[in-house]
């Protein structure tokens, strides 16, 4: 039997990692709005600046932060359980795999009905 470390590792690096990634994301899709706005001269780089100013909310900021924690945790601790219970050779394991895929994203849909009927 393996140590709980060794899937406790995996969960914290995903509780951590996925939100990181999103702050990258959203980081990266405001830039290239802002980028888009320059190109095109469709819009005023002051406008779009403006426009995000305006329209800001802190309460999706909140929820897009609870969300990615608490994905982070079911994509991490639903695959580890799976692969903790895969015994045989490599059919198990893709098997194994599958079945972690198919449930973590059910759980994230679940979580998503959850979260966002609790906080909007």
């Amino acid at each position: 039997m393996r140590p709980v470390t060794s899937y406790l590792q995996k969960i914290i690096a995903g509780v951590t990692m996925v939100p990181l990634l999103v702050i990258v994301s959203v980081i990266l899709g405001l830039t290239g709005g802002y980028l888009a706005c320059l190109a095109s001269r469709d819009i005023a780089p002051t406008d779009y600046i403006t426009g995000l100013q305006d329209s800001f909310n802190s309460v999706i900021v909140t929820v897009c932060a609870v969300k990615s924690v608490v994905f982070g945790f079911i994509i991490t601790s639903v695959c580890s359980y799976f692969g903790f219970y895969t015994s045989g050779g490599a059919l198990e394991v893709g098997q194994s795999a599958t079945k972690g895929v198919v449930y973590s994203c059910i759980w994230i849909l679940f979580a998503d009905l959850v979260i966002s009927s609790l906080l909007l």
